[in-house]
């Protein structure tokens, strides 16, 4: 009878089912009946306009754009490029292109990649080691890295990734002239940090480095103007440098705003870009729209229909989209991209001919929504504090985006603790829901009646006699009556596991993803140690089982690693972070929101983290929320200009000593052999000199000796050979019988002693003797020490005589070697030239140089 119920129940549901979905579709078509498969594309469905087709290049295994290729080309020729392209329009390709060239090339061929953040930094690093793979004999690496906080063959490598800052340690090192030689090319990622806090140092890396470089951004302000100094310091390098600037996005950005309104579509609403330069808009002069601003194509649609409102001339009826895409062929659904953004083009000529009153009568008639939505979210600021507002508003703006299809979403708010907060604060709520819906349902009853079955079932198997334990050691299989058993046993187990989980109703699951247990976290992120990463007390990891993390730099790197990986594998719906995930780490979503407002949140910052959204391979369209925050904020984000170019102070006290030593130790082979014998001579008189004048002074002490500072500045001015002789003659240069013994400092006394290797050994020995009191054994010793070491060190100075006198002969492998060794020294020069000579500014603060 249970069954048959059943049975009935979804047969009607069924029914149901299918006459809802009958019905939207009738409704559908009537809507699509109603107006013209040309508005439908550029209003209803803009995302699914038609993107621009590369052609193949059997160079990447992809079809590169026209701009793709120039760089391609620019990378073969060995020159160097500055790349100004929005995020996610496929410019880090280049950087793996000239990775596999280098390995493809040789052993010894070495690729730098230069990232601004350590986060940046581990992700590349991984991610090579990923793509690469490539078998060495001896000491050599594939990848080194070299961060702040850790280093890893960074030396015996052939594609190194660092910061700017450990990249300046390294190339300063006079150890590492040999290693420089063999950098192919430099990747500066997201180059726009040269005009950010420890832009110095960056500045001074592109001025320093000999090798091609590949200068990287999305947001580089004054980009004319640092192209001009860049293409300056290229041509001293004797190199051209190519511009690559590329500012189509492969997915569009659609901006929203988030209210706490009752109604769906009044908490989502479509932000127009028109309502951010309102305020341009003056009766004195002719309004003409930013360089960079962008209407999206049911922007276009929006903005024509109110200028038709107010003007009927056929310029403006010619402008609609059922007549301008008529020249096209085939335009019922065949409206590319490009065909939409000349249509933009030609909209904002129109509008900007329009007088003063139209124009405002136009705008106020597009604005009024995202007015109404901004007023409401300042009465509700004005009413409570912003950190309330978000906490309260967190869950149901999240599920706004999900019903919305706009998960997952990166949620950028600019405090640490406020991360967190919203974070557990999501988790809360959702836990606190299910509680209340499983006490409803009578979850506790079911979970106890579950885990009673499976109790009885393990208790039948014990009966049997069956024990894996035992099975194990004595290689027992079960029967079949216990097999069928042991198969129930793992159901009733599985059932209970999907009791005791999360309920999926009550977290935030990707679409097309299944619930996330804490064994799946603990398969992806472990790092392979004993060990485990998953901690059940940890609020933050529970809340990674509900689709919601954290991010920001205080928090444990094992952790924000997870949340990356688990991220990037779709298996999150949310992730709250500070700026962490705005700067070039590839944490691409769907949905950029900014909860809040905050002092860092400017020009730059807003784009890098607007950036984010619209995942290329995975959306057409990325969507940007602002939640929180007034009018007045939005609309400067939205109009600002990046910030521009300021010059740095290159050339500290530090800097200089550096660049001087690295200088000065450029030599040949022989001269560093002569340099290290040298110092290996030199250690030897140090311990000599160290135990001579444990000898002096006792010596002294024990007779009561004061020796003169003017008889010993005599003796210093001796060569070491004159010394040599008044010490075995006992007298000093004065002729007055005083020994020279009783005036001389430790350290002449050991050079003078080294000298005596020509005399017979027994006259080093007398002279040791003569200080050495005979009933004091220790001062015994330390005369026996010394005269030890007299061999050594007298060995040591013959060798370092035949060195220095192999390094003078004219051989054709010194003179090349001296060759060698000069061309160094003449490129650290040059390059110490244009560290000096070539600032980003003039001297005083002029204006930036030019080509």
């Amino acid at each position: 009878k249970e069954k048959k119920e059943k049975k009935e129940k979804k047969e009607k549901k069924d029914k149901d089912d299918k006459e809802g979905k009958s019905s939207s579709s009738s409704k559908r078509l009537i809507q699509l009946e109603t107006q013209s498969a040309i508005r439908y594309q550029v209003e209803r469905a803009p995302e699914h306009l038609r993107r621009p087709v590369g052609e193949s290049d059997e160079r990447v295994p992809f079809k590169p754009d026209d701009w793709q290729r120039k760089l391609l080309d620019v990378a073969d020729s060995g020159n160097s490029a500055l790349i100004v392209a929005p995020t996610a329009s496929g410019k880090t390709f280049i950087a793996y292109y000239v990775m596999e060239m280098c390995l493809r090339a040789n052993n010894t061929d070495v690729v730098v990649y230069v990232a601004p953040t350590g986060a940046l930094v581990n992700q590349v690093h991984h991610e090579i080691q990923a793509r690469f793979t490539k078998t060495y004999q001896g000491d050599m690496h594939l990848t080194g890295v070299f961060n702040t906080s850790y280093r890893e063959d960074h030396v015996k490598c052939q594609i190194l990734v660092t910061r700017p800052e450990c990249l300046e340690i390294m190339l300063l090192d006079p150890a590492n002239v040999e290693w420089a030689k063999n950098i192919r090319h430099i990747i500066f990622d997201e180059v726009h940090s040269v005009a950010m806090q420890g832009g110095e140092v960056w500045e001074r890396m592109l001025l320093y480095v000999s090798a091609p470089i590949l200068a990287l951004s999305a947001t580089l302000g004054d980009m004319d103007k640092f192209r001009g100094w860049l293409e300056v310091v290229e041509k001293k390098r004797g190199r051209d440098l190519f511009f690559i600037n590329y500012q189509e996005r492969h997915n569009d950005l659609c901006p929203y705003i988030w209210s706490d309104r009752e109604t769906f579509e009044e908490q989502l609403t479509g932000m127009h870009p028109c309502w951010a330069i309102f305020t341009k808009l003056t009766p004195d002069t002719r309004f003409e729209f930013p360089s960079d601003f962008k209407l999206l194509p049911e922007h276009c649609v929006h903005l024509h229909d109110a200028i038709a409102k107010q003007d009927q001339s056929e310029m403006v009826k010619g402008l609609a989209p059922e007549a301008y895409f008529q020249r096209i062929p085939d335009p019922t659904f065949n409206i590319s991209m490009r065909d939409a953004r000349r249509w933009e083009m030609e909209i904002k000529k129109c509008f900007c001919a329009l007088s003063y009153e139209v124009q405002k009568k136009v705008l106020e008639d597009v604005i009024s929504d995202s007015n109404a939505a901004c007023s409401h979210i300042e009465q509700r600021l004005d009413s409570m504090s912003e950190r309330n507002y978000l906490n309260t508003n967190m869950l149901p703006m999240l599920r706004t985006l999900d019903k919305a299809n706009m998960l997952p979403c990166i949620v950028f708010h600019m405090t640490r603790d406020g991360c967190v907060q919203f974070a557990l604060g999501i988790c809360n709520q959702l836990r606190k829901a299910e509680e209340i819906e499983q006490e409803k349902d009578g979850h506790a009853s079911k979970i106890e009646k579950q885990q009673k079955k499976l109790d009885l079932l393990q208790r039948q198997l014990e009966k049997m006699g069956w024990s894996k334990d035992q099975a194990g050691k004595d290689g027992e299989e079960p029967s079949d009556e216990q097999k069928e058993l042991l198969q129930d046993i793992m159901m009733a187990q599985a059932k209970l596991d999907k009791l005791t989980s999360v309920d999926p109703r009550f977290a935030l699951i990707p679409p097309g993803q299944g619930q996330l247990h804490p064994s799946e976290i603990e398969e992806m992120v472990s790092t392979g140690g004993r060990k485990k990463f998953f901690t059940p007390t940890n609020p933050l990891h529970q809340a990674l089982l509900r689709g919601v993390a954290a991010h920001h730099g205080g928090l444990p790197t094992n952790y924000l690693r997870a949340v990356e990986r688990l991220f990037r594998m779709k298996r999150l719906s949310v992730v709250i972070s500070t700026e962490t995930l705005a700067m070039g780490i590839n944490m691409p979503t769907k949905t950029s929101v900014f909860a809040g407002d905050s002092n860092f949140l400017n020009a730059m910052n807003y784009r890098q983290m607007a950036g984010r959204a619209g995942r290329r391979g995975f959306d057409l369209r990325g969507q940007i929320v602002f939640m929180g925050i007034r009018r007045d904020k939005i609309k400067r984000l939205q109009n600002s200009e990046l910030p521009t170019l300021s010059g740095n102070l290159l050339l500290t006290s530090t800097v200089g000593v550096r660049l001087l030593i690295k200088h000065s130790s450029i030599r040949t082979q022989h001269e560093s052999d002569v340099m290290a014998q040298a110092k290996k001579y030199e250690d030897f008189i140090d311990r000599i000199e160290d135990q001579v004048k444990t000898l002096l002074e006792a010596y002294r002490e024990d007779k009561s000796i004061t020796p003169e500072e003017a008889r010993s500045v005599e003796l210093s001015r001796l060569d070491h050979k004159e010394r040599a002789s008044h010490i075995l003659s006992g007298k000093d240069k004065g002729g007055v019988r005083r020994g020279a013994l009783d005036h001389i400092n430790s350290r002449d006394l050991a050079y003078s002693l080294i000298e005596m290797s020509e005399k017979p050994k027994n006259e080093r020995y007398d002279v040791l003797t003569s200080i050495v009191d005979d009933r004091n054994t220790k001062m015994k010793a330390v005369r026996d020490a010394v005269v030890d070491e007299l061999t050594f060190a007298t060995a040591a100075l013959k060798k370092l005589g035949e060195i220095a006198a192999q390094s003078e002969a004219e051989t054709p492998a010194i003179q090349a070697e001296r060759e060698r060794a000069a061309k160094l020294r003449e490129e650290d020069a040059t390059a110490c030239e244009r560290l000096v000579n070539t600032p980003l500014f003039q001297p005083g603060g002029g204006p930036l140089m030019s080509a």
